[in-house]
């Protein structure tokens, strides 16, 4: 075969000039460009059938074990956030994993101990009673302090899934093979999109949050089934922020003189000093849950004289109102002058906006009398 020197490129295939830079994507050559497209059309499936096929063999041959050391890495992490609590328990095999102690805790009961909404017979429930009864071969001593945060059984199923294809997708990115650059791209892409979204799927598959109450020591035990509040940056926020709510735990000290006023008949005369209050709220389901043992302290002044009563005798449980009342200076100056005074040695009066927040613990048949009252805003002279 007479094979003959090629010539010059024509005129119309610019080749590239010495210290001109290309713009991105750019060819030299548009030849390339043409090639490239070219090859995208005939190639496009099979590459992505080639991914596809990598992928799921690498998915696969992810063992339970992976998966189940990837879920409690997750569980760790939250185990390291624990506010407001004072500890997060994770996964407790025996009633001896979870301690006897002072302080509102909050126990991330095991994958494999899973609830289904309504149900007063699954695994969660059963567990936590059996933690909640006993300190290892003895019964437990404080058993106001736990709170039980259980896996859905749907959703930790669909939570281990994801965390399986997590697996296999790194698991090409760590360990290509024979993948092409372009390929290896589109399987960090997929990485980066379930470890942007593994947390928030670790929130839906732990929704249940299981808590032991008792209206009085005559009560029998019953357990409080709930959802947790979504959209919570940690496990521990989104439990205290749900409990809070339902008024299963006190996060300050609004209404606990009151109460512990009322528990005065069944704890008796005998307790003067914070430890033994304390400790009796740590034991008994019947007494408000504290989340930090230290509001006790700014209500147990008043709290152990006799005769502490609410001004209005208004039963049924309490639920906390909030409002926000805008006020002016002549409200502040009749409040507090002094305040008001050292504010505008330093602010100019139209620099100075005031609102009072009133928070108040009140029965359900009471809050459309305040609300009324908040509506007409403060009373002038």
């Amino acid at each position: 075969m007479n094979r003959r020197k090629l010539g010059p490129p024509p005129s119309w295939i610019p080749a590239a000039k010495p210290g001109i830079e290309l713009e991105a994507g750019e060819a030299a050559d548009p030849l390339k460009n043409i090639f490239s497209a070219s090859r995208t059309a005939r190639l496009g499936d099979a590459e992505e059938d080639i991914l596809l096929q990598s992928y799921v063999n690498r998915r696969d041959h992810i063992t339970d074990q992976a998966v189940q050391a990837e879920l409690t890495g997750l569980l760790m992490i939250e185990k390291r956030r624990p506010s407001p609590f004072g500890e997060i328990v994770v996964a407790p095999s025996s009633n001896a994993d979870v301690r006897d102690t002072r302080g509102v805790r909050l126990v991330l009961l095991s994958h494999l101990h899973t609830h289904t909404g309504g149900a007063t017979d699954s695994i969660a429930r059963k567990k936590s009673a059996a933690f909640l009864s006993h300190y290892g071969v003895g019964p437990r001593r404080y058993r106001n302090t736990l709170v039980f945060l259980a896996a859905d059984a749907t959703k930790i199923q669909e939570l281990l899934e994801e965390l399986r294809s997590f697996l296999g997708w790194k698991s090409l990115v760590e360990s290509p093979g024979s993948l092409e650059p372009r390929l290896i791209e589109r399987s960090k892409a997929q990485v980066a999109r379930f470890v942007e979204r593994r947390e928030g799927a670790l929130r839906e598959a732990y929704s249940w949050l299981l808590t032991p109450l008792q209206k009085d020591p005559e009560s029998p035990l019953e357990w409080s089934e709930m959802p947790l509040i979504a959209g919570s940056h940690t496990l521990a926020e989104g439990a205290a922020s749900t409990l809070a709510e339902s008024g299963l735990v006190r996060i300050d000290d609004l209404g606990l003189a009151e109460d512990i006023d009322a528990a005065r008949s069944w704890l008796g005369d005998s307790i003067h000093s914070a430890s033994q209050l304390t400790d009796e709220f740590g034991k008994h389901l019947y007494l408000p849950r504290l989340i930090d043992e230290r509001i006790l302290l700014s209500a147990l002044q008043t709290a152990l004289n006799a005769g502490i009563k609410p001004r209005v005798a208004a039963s049924g449980p309490r639920r906390l109102l909030t409002h926000s009342l805008r006020l002016d200076q002549d409200d502040l100056a009749r409040i507090a002058p002094q305040l008001l005074s050292r504010l505008l040695s330093v602010v100019s009066p139209v620099d100075l906006k005031l609102t009072l927040q009133i928070d108040v613990l009140v029965p359900d048949s009471s809050r459309p009398q305040l609300e009324a009252i908040f509506k007409e805003g403060p009373a002038k002279p």
